[in-house]
């Protein structure tokens, strides 16, 4: 028999890791209440197998203390042979949700049990995959009295629907900490008398990201040969040759040698997500042995202790003395980083994802010319745009240039490019500096669909920055302070998260984390010190790459081959912001947040304006360590003749304009103002892509 089906759970005090799932359902099943239970969690976290014991247990005659089934009377024997297809059937509806086994389900759910059992039990898998048809099946089942009793299961609880979700208990399960898997894979290997190091069955509870299905198939096939499993042999079984490559990254990264870096993850077997849950642990094992107050290397990033000392102690040495940390202590600096890796590694689909992430791990570690005080961002004016024009074309020309490029580029590397110069740290970076963390399960918000506890915990974000903004500004002594901030929120693996990013004065900073641990008891975290990498990259919908990066992107687009634009059968282009990958707000399907999507918001006063009138913006935006990179490999020379053309292309507009306005004036009726206004807009979306903010009929992009 195979472990996973010889360990698999027969009670509720067998469910590893998952006791709020097991008194739940235990207390349940003691008041006898036949409604309807949804279990959701990650795969592999035991919902099945708390789904048969529950169902199991809804007609056992001599019930544990706990709720469990006693497996002695007729219905548990019966439930654990042949004989509970009478009384019980188990469901998957991603094979079986279709409309045409609507009618088979409605039969099965009221038809009398044919053995002696009190209820009829149904187990519906992967509810989410059910059709709409199904659903509404389901519901009907629910309300009619007399018919089976229902346990639904899914791993993606935001798909099912709201009236569906609304009539059932729901019961979430979790993935298992490191330190539960290996002392059930301690139980385990002394039982089936498995020699072990313990240093293994952490590698491969590492290795397993908590699903206790996934750790238990491991363990038995890193042990089928019978022989001990140590930590080589584990290391071996799990591919897991890559601890000096991956220490050796982190040092190239911390030295600023972005292109050692990349050849590094180039030759490296393994796919972007891997790698860089391998960066993350590498930056936590660093962070724990070099810096850490008792020098110990954490659980999770066991596999790092087959990497050679020599190399772990260089990229020690390497981030202590990273210019990048702005005065954070080393182990912190570490941590920041590591985390950045694993909340980028999920949304990593390829090497070109990988690449950008490299990128601005480089530009936030070492960010040569992002280091400026906070305060000293925005200007009072701003130079005018020919003025700054010239700045941006003497960059340019005095910046060390390279052979151009001979052929094309690809798409793949247009939109690399255009992603790497419009990432939030180059462009925020040096502002944000502070950051808090709310986890909103700690509020009882669990479904984005709360709108009540929603907006609870978001009145308490806007209380706190105007709080914070006021007594800011009163220490600060300037009445025209203004505080900047960004709001973030995401759903990960925990929950729904907001982040709340702050640019405080250097000086102000410790005054604000103290006046927020002091005053502000709701708060599941602190203030504390970031970077500009913990940023994620907000999509562009106030036009600062509009405005910003125009030159960039249409230079950008004529580098592209021209058999490689995707035309369709009217002969339009596909559309920039398809090509190039700009991110959009996160999509809410009936109010929810898919899990891995992303909403942003920021304050009134960070807006296109303030950077438009930022003097730094050949720093900031045109002409930024990635832009200067960017502009050595396409430049074309066409930068010095770019701002004539768009001098005469905007004079041959307005003279455009001004014609149609003379042959409709203003002021004679309503129809002249409405026909003027039609042929304005008709104009104005027959031009290419335009920065200059005219009234369209057609979205710009």
């Amino acid at each position: 028999m195979r472990l996973s089906d010889k360990y698999r759970p027969r009670t509720f005090e067998d469910l590893v890791g998952q006791d709020d799932v097991a008194s739940t359902l235990g207390a349940l099943v003691k008041r006898d209440e036949p409604a309807p239970i949804l279990l959701s969690g990650p795969w592999g976290t035991g919902k099945t197998s708390a789904a048969l014991v529950y169902a199991q247990a809804r007609n056992c005659e001599a019930l544990t203390p706990s709720g469990s089934p006693c497996r002695s009377c007729v219905p548990c024997l019966a439930f654990e042979s042949d004989e509970r297809t009478w009384f019980f059937a188990e469901v998957d509806a991603a094979r079986h949700g279709q409309r045409e086994h609507g009618a088979y389900l409605n039969e099965l759910a009221r038809t009398s049990s044919m053995y002696n059992v009190r209820q009829r039990m149904v187990v519906v898998n992967e509810i989410h995959c059910a059709t709409p048809s199904w659903e509404e099946t389901l519901l009907g089942l629910f309300e009619a009295p007399g018919v089976a009793a229902f346990v639904l299961t899914t791993t993606e609880p935001h798909r099912v629907s709201g009236p569906l979700r609304s009539r059932c208990t729901h019961v979430r399960t979790r993935l298992l900490t490191n330190g539960e898997l290996v002392t059930f894979g301690r139980n385990v290997c002394d039982a089936e008398r498995i020699a072990f190091e313990p240093e293994a069955l952490a590698l491969v509870a590492a290795a397993s990201g908590g699903h206790v299905r996934d750790f238990v198939m491991e363990l038995e096939r890193l042990s089928a040969d019978g022989s001990a499993l140590t930590l080589t042999a584990a290391a071996a079984g799990l591919s897991l040759d890559w601890p000096d490559t991956a220490l050796r990254v982190v040092t190239a990264l911390a030295r600023g040698k972005y292109d050692a870096a990349k050849v590094l993850v180039r030759d490296w077997t393994a796919s972007p997500p891997e790698k860089a849950r391998a960066l993350r642990d590498a930056y936590v094992f660093v962070a724990h042995v070099c810096f850490g107050p008792t020098r110990a290397c954490p659980e999770a990033t066991v596999a790092f202790r087959l990497a050679t000392q020599a190399v772990v102690d260089e990229a020690g040495a390497a981030l202590a003395a990273c210019p990048g940390g702005c005065g954070v202590p080393p182990f912190s600096f570490a941590l920041a980083l590591a985390e950045q890796w694993g909340r980028a590694a999920p949304h990593l689909h390829d090497e070109g994802d990988l690449d950008v992430e490299l990128t601005r791990v480089a530009h936030g570690v070492t960010p040569t010319d992002l280091l400026l005080p906070p305060m000293t961002i925005t200007p009072v004016s701003a130079p005018p745009l020919s003025q700054r024009r010239t700045t941006v074309r003497a960059a340019v020309a005095h910046a060390p240039r390279v052979a151009p490029r001979a052929a094309y580029l690809t798409k793949a590397d247009v939109r690399g490019e255009y992603r790497a110069a419009t990432l939030l740290p180059q462009m925020y970076g040096a502002w944000f500096n502070t950051r808090l963390v709310v986890r909103w399960a700690d509020y009882g918000v669990t479904e984005w669909k709360d709108v009540d506890e929603r907006e609870g915990v978001t009145t308490r974000f806007s209380a706190l920055t105007h709080e914070l903004g006021m007594r800011v500004r009163d220490r600060v002594g300037d009445p025209a302070f203004r505080l900047h901030w960004l709001v973030q929120h995401e759903v990960t693996a925990r929950g729904y998260e907001s982040w709340l990013l702050l640019s405080l004065p250097v000086d102000e900073r410790e005054a604000a984390r103290a006046w927020v641990a002091a005053h502000l008891p709701w708060a599941a975290g602190v203030l504390v010190n970031t970077l500009g990498v913990d940023v994620w990259r907000a999509p562009n919908v106030t036009g600062r790459a509009h405005v910003v990066h125009w030159s960039l992107v249409r230079e950008l687009w004529r580098a592209v081959d021209p058999a490689l634009r995707d035309v369709d059968e009217a002969g339009r282009r596909t559309p920039l912001r398809t090509v190039l990958g700009v991110p959009v707000q996160g999509p809410r399907a009936a109010g929810v947040l898919p899990d891995g999507a992303r909403r942003w918001s920021t304050s009134q006063t960070l807006g296109s304006r303030v950077w438009a009138a930022a003097a730094h913006d050949e720093r900031f935006g045109f002409v930024s360590p990635v832009g200067l990179r960017v502009w050595r490999a396409v430049d074309t020379g066409w930068e010095a003749d770019e701002w004539g053309y768009r001098r005469d292309e905007a004079a041959r507009r307005a003279a455009v304009i001004a014609g149609i306005t003379a042959q409709f004036p203003p002021g004679q009726s309503a129809l002249t103002d409405l026909t003027r206004e039609k042929k304005i807009r008709a104009f104005n979306d027959s031009l290419p892509f335009d920065p200059m903010k005219r009234p369209r009929s057609r979205p710009l992009w």
